[in-house]
């Protein structure tokens, strides 16, 4: 009676706690980040281009964590899930940080035109959007072809939550360094962006006046998001052979901040419960 039970135990964690509080919050997320996405969409509201890529890109995190539902406990994963897990999870901190900077640059370039009466140009924005998901596959694939190159190390992480390349530095390093990278950039950006704003008071508060397509509230809402949820990120480096379950679920907060603090809650209960007056919604709605 003892011997399956026992085996069970060493071919999965024993921690089922951290698990299922892992799962929880991942799958949370996930939820919140689809409906934000699904209402702004088919409600009609103002969302900026790069609004959509940072909650996708958000999402792709969480949907990346959740691959490996139901191969957490018991018997190691498939080999070729295993693999696929790892590189989208060493992948997914890099697209979620990309997103987060062009999000930033999109901003700062909405400022710029209020500021200055200048018309944006959506062609940048269309070009840089294409950084998420080249910065997301060169990490997938190089990850992929480190673990396929031994296949050994392709292993469950002690705690379950996901796969990972053991003892493989270079797929870390590369998430590491590109996430840095993208939240110093996005540092950077945001530091002029307050430059711009506390030089140009008198012209900001008549921007408020008018009513002008810079959205201020989500730039603060970013600097609060860069400073708290954006270090958690670059624990992703240091955590991604670690075993504290502490730090574990830390990962799961990361989409869940992005869908609450860029999610405008107030607007999706206005589309599920204000259906008597569409236009006046519609014209109500800020963008985001």
């Amino acid at each position: 009676m003892d011997g399956p039970s026992q085996l069970f135990r060493r071919a999965g964690p024993d921690d089922l706690t951290t698990i299922v509080v892992f799962d929880t919050i991942i799958a949370i997320s996930f939820f919140i980040l689809i409906v934000n996405v699904l209402v702004a969409w088919f409600g009609g509201m103002q969302r900026i281009k790069t609004w959509y890529l940072l909650q996708l890109a958000a999402a792709g995190y969480a949907l990346s964590f959740a691959m490996l539902l139901g191969h957490q406990t018991g018997p190691e994963p498939p080999l070729q899930f295993c693999a696929m897990s790892a590189a989208l999870i060493y992948a997914a901190p890099v697209g979620a940080s990309s997103a987060t900077l062009f999000f930033v640059i999109e901003l700062h370039l909405r400022l710029s035109s209020a500021l200055f009466s200048r018309t944006m140009s959506n062609k940048f924005i269309y070009w840089v959007a294409w950084g998420i998901p080249l910065s997301h596959g060169v990490v997938f694939w190089t990850a992929l072809l480190v673990g396929l190159s031994d296949v050994s190390k392709i292993q469950r992480d002690p705690t379950g939550i996901y796969c990972h390349v053991a003892d493989a530095k270079l797929p870390t390093l590369m998430t590491g360094t590109l996430v840095i990278i993208f939240l110093a950039a996005m540092l950077l950006m945001e530091v002029i962006t307050i430059v711009h704003l506390v030089r140009q008071q008198a012209m900001v508060r008549q921007l408020r006046i008018r009513g002008s397509d810079f959205p201020l509230s989500l730039f603060i809402r970013m600097v609060v998001f860069t400073f708290f949820a954006g270090f958690a990120i670059v624990l992703v480096d240091v955590v991604m052979n670690a075993t504290n379950a502490t730090i574990i679920i830390m990962l799961s907060f990361i989409p869940l901040s992005i869908a609450l603090v860029f999610g405008t809650q107030a607007e999706l209960l206005q589309v599920f419960f204000c259906h008597g007056n569409r236009d006046k919604r519609l014209s109500d709605s800020t963008m985001v």
